[in-house]
């Protein structure tokens, strides 16, 4: 009797042990299970900030006469921030994202703000600074909001996959310290946890996989596989941070032509020309320079050198990018143009690298396009710059 009740209380410890580990790693699948849903949202949180700066930008080009930006476009990119926050708003209700519930007053306070200005944007018109200006200071209050809930998202997509790697190591640690419980228990106990320990081990693979996906998704353009803004942003905050003894070189690039391609021939046909343009202007840079896509079809090269590399570099995409792209037999044509800025060491301002590129971007286009001006020159050798382009 007493041999009897050993072994009943052996087998309950052993069916105990393995329950709870169990348990244990059902928690974990079910965390990697939402991965899926995670990632849409966090997906759609980012959209919204790329929707508001797209028609802010776009706004202000219509207004200023920069580029071609036309009507239609600014009432395009305006619908775009309007469904993202409308239509698409049920998604919302109960978020699994904790950054995206907690801001959820602020993006009802924004959807409600642009019923206030939606009137204002339809009666948008070149020159109109003053109208500008109000609809810019209703996006102004609001960005912010909307920038910081996308960083807590993505803060908090990192600490879960965290905590999930946390889990199945202690899950791992658990089973490891009660193995000779288990081979003294009886065979059939041990063979059930090599068989737990091999799918704990997968399992933890297969997170270790998906969480280096998720950080390369985090840093990665989705449709070029360069770079995207968040990673561009990483550099330029690192910029400000070097104090190594080296020049810095940025080139911003803007495509020419590329809103016809996708007027005349469909998205499908723009994705296909950005993926291509972008590959090459990766050849162009070479090693060791950052190329990031910062949305729409604008680019960025960042790399430490001289600013005849970025002559060199600005030079070989200009004529990498005039070969057509082909599409469905259609040779697709578009241009680019450059603007160039550098920064010595020790003085290493990341906003006026950014501002400096950007002035001589739109100077590249208001002098013909399809060519690069470096800001730093002279007004006698920007002459010079363009000729050479």
């Amino acid at each position: 009797m007493l041999q009897r009740a050993r072994y009943f209380i052996l087998a309950f410890a052993v069916v105990a042990l393995f329950a709870v580990a169990r348990n244990d790693l059902s928690e974990m699948r079910a965390l990697t299970a939402d991965k899926s849903f995670f990632t849409s949202q966090l997906a759609d949180v980012t959209k919204i900030e790329k929707e508001i700066l797209q028609f802010r930008a776009d706004a202000s080009a219509f207004v200023l006469g920069h580029g071609d930006v036309t009507k239609s476009d600014v009432l395009l990119s305006f619908e775009g921030v309007w469904w993202r926050l409308n239509t698409r708003w049920t998604k919302y209700i109960n978020p699994e994202i904790d950054a995206v519930r907690s801001y959820s007053r602020d993006m009802q306070k924004f959807w409600a703000a642009l019923q206030t200005i939606a009137a204002d944007v339809a009666a948008l018109q070149p020159g109109d600074v003053e109208r500008l200006g109000r609809i810019d200071a209703v996006m102004q209050r609001f960005q912010p909001a909307m920038t910081t809930m996308n960083a807590d998202a993505y803060n908090e997509m990192i600490q879960r996959s965290a905590g999930i790697a946390q889990m199945q190591q202690a899950v791992t640690r658990s089973i490891d310290s009660f193995q000779w419980f288990f081979m003294i228990a009886c065979f059939a106990g041990f063979f059930v946890l090599l068989l737990q320990l091999r799918r704990s081990e997968k399992l933890y693979a297969d997170l270790q996989k998906r969480e280096a996906e998720i950080r390369v998704l985090a840093t990665t353009d989705p449709l070029t596989g360069l770079n995207n803004r968040r990673h561009f942003d990483e550099q330029m905050r690192a910029i400000d941070e070097c104090t190594c003894p080296r020049q810095v070189q940025l080139l911003l690039i803007d495509l020419d032509g590329f809103k016809q391609v996708n007027d005349l021939y469909g998205h499908e046909a723009g994705d296909q020309v950005l993926c291509e343009v972008g590959a090459r202007i990766r050849t162009a840079a070479g090693d060791g320079a950052v190329v990031a896509r910062l949305g729409g079809d604008e680019f960025a090269i960042v790399f430490s050198g001289q600013v005849d590399q970025a002559r060199e570099i600005a030079s070989t995409i200009i004529a990498a990018v005039q070969s057509p792209v082909m599409y469905a037999a259609n040779a697709l044509r578009v241009g680019v143009s450059i603007g160039i800025s550098g920064s010595q060491p020790g003085n290493r301002q990341s906003v006026n690298l950014l501002r400096e590129a950007d002035s001589a971007l739109y100077q590249a286009k208001n002098t013909g396009r399809n060519r690069y001006v470096v800001f730093a020159c002279s007004p006698a050798a920007q002459q010079r710059c363009k000729s050479a382009a």
